[in-house]
């Protein structure tokens, strides 16, 4: 080099001639000294006139141009980290148009910061000609963009973003395998290594989206596959990332449930569409998530690949929870469940096959971020140790099931890291262990309703707040023995 250079810019492009110059264009305006940064332009594998424009562009920054064949965006950024000769690396994607302070916020970042990776500002702007599907998503991108607090991994989005070359040396730079998700995956391990995301405000440029509804549905289902292959390469992200949270949202899981395996084209998903964009402001909003979330989750069940894993994914762990148990002579009441109704209960889980696992066994999945077998239910008690181990255990004996005992006097306040809260629901890898959702059975439950826990996760409204901790000493594991 004949100079020092402090920032080295990398920009992918693949057949985006025209994009591509008018960003490059506005980092020939920066503030910023153009002999502070240098510009690397990685050409994979463009079959239009790049390589031609390049040729004939003349900019005040050093501009260095690489041509590969096409391997995705991870693999053209790593292309370009290699020849990168400046202590800080900021990539942009071919379709920004920085504006005129970005350069220098991210080296301002950098110097008060350091050991932080840089999120800069992007207002996304589609085409004139654009529908309404591509314009919410856009608004989303813009709205998510301009966040400031809490920043994490999850929102390294690699339109512009900037971080120290040796950091990115240091965890291998991004997954050249990855042709989605990669820019997360990366932020994944950068911090595992100590370091912290932030938002580089007057770091903002724009984005012009020329992509239509066909090409977008088709990213956002490689979205959601990109999701598996990162639960797969990291199983603790399947805990952070939309792909473990199937059942969030009872509206919404229900609509997965009754829609996914209808398999909709493409092309009537287009369709639907245009219909969405005449509806009123909010059903059309409401119209697009609900598209988005259909395409996102068609990426994941095409990536999972078998049903059994599938079920694994979206099933949802039922944590049934029993009050008490009434004696001999004693009425059924939601407090007090009779053996006779407790027994057929138990033999329905065990007819119909379900996983019957204790809370410390599917605690143990959890903490291993394993994915329990389909069709798993938990039995807990809420309290009655005494009636419990009269009435209930023999009955599980009975059965080979596993339940788990909690007595009210040991619970303690929230904050524990094992806890059942008052919220009903089926329960997912996203689901927190400190909030677990838990179904109460009264004990007049009568089998369409025990059904419907076994499928929904839900039967009523619950009362109170049932707190449980290993540690505490209460609990009892019941199954093969009493401990």
């Amino acid at each position: 080099m004949d100079y020092p250079v402090q920032l080295s810019i990398i920009i992918p492009t693949y057949n985006r001639s025209r994009l591509l110059s008018l960003c490059l264009a506005a980092l020939a305006q920066q503030t910023e000294p153009a002999d502070h940064f240098e510009v690397i332009v990685v050409v994979d594998g463009s079959t239009d006139d790049t390589r031609e424009m390049l040729s004939r562009l003349e900019t005040p920054y050093r501009l260095r141009v690489r041509v590969q064949a096409n391997r995705g965006p991870g693999a053209a950024r790593n292309a370009g980290l290699a020849e990168a000769a400046g202590d800080y690396c900021l990539f942009l994607d071919d379709d920004i148009v920085a504006g005129r302070e970005l350069v220098r916020a991210h080296l301002r970042l950098q110097r008060e910061r350091p050991g932080a990776v840089g999120l800069g500002r992007v207002a996304t702007t589609p085409v004139k000609t654009a529908h309404g599907f591509v314009r919410h998503c856009a608004q989303e991108w813009t709205r998510h963009s301009r966040q400031k607090n809490r920043l994490t991994f999850l929102d390294c989005w690699g339109a512009n973003v900037c971080a120290p070359h040796k950091a990115l040396e240091a965890v291998g730079g991004f997954a050249n395998d990855l042709r989605y998700g990669e820019d997360v995956e990366l932020g994944y391990r950068l911090e595992g290594l100590g370091l912290s995301f932030a938002s580089v405000e007057e770091g903002h440029a724009r984005q012009l989206y020329d992509k239509d509804f066909h090409s977008l549905a088709i990213d956002t289902e490689n979205r959601g596959a990109a999701a598996v292959e990162l639960s797969r390469r990291h199983p603790a992200l399947r805990a952070l990332l939309r792909v473990g949270a199937f059942n969030r949202g009872r509206r919404m899981a229900a609509i997965r449930r009754l829609t996914l395996p209808l398999k909709v084209p493409i092309g009537l998903l287009g369709i639907l569409d245009r219909l969405i964009d005449h509806l009123p402001k909010t059903g059309r909003s409401y119209g697009y998530r609900l598209l988005e979330d259909h395409l996102y989750w068609r990426g994941v069940r095409r990536a999972v690949g078998s049903r059994e894993q599938w079920k694994q994914l979206t099933d949802g762990v039922v944590i049934l929870t029993y009050h008490g148990f009434a004696r001999s002579g004693e009425r059924a009441s939601r407090f007090a469940t009779p053996a006779r109704r407790f027994e057929w209960q138990m033999a329905w889980l065990r007819r119909l096959r379900y996983n019957v696992l204790s809370l410390e066994e599917y605690v143990r999945y959890r903490r291993e971020h394993a994915l329990p077998p389909s069709r798993c239910v938990v039995i807990t008690v809420d309290d009655a140790p005494t009636a419990f181990q009269e009435i209930a255990l023999p009955i599980l004996h009975r059965h080979g099931l596993p339940a788990t005992v909690s007595a009210v006097a040991h619970v303690r306040a929230a904050g524990d890291s094992v806890a059942c809260g008052i919220e009903e629901g089926l329960n997912d890898p996203a689901t927190p262990l400190f909030n677990l959702r838990r179904t109460d059975i009264p004990g007049d439950c009568s089998r369409l309703r025990f059904a419907l826990a076994l499928w929904t996760g839900t039967t009523r409204p619950r009362l109170g707040r049932l707190m449980l901790r290993r540690e505490d000493g209460p609990l009892v594991e019941a199954g093969g023995s009493l401990r």
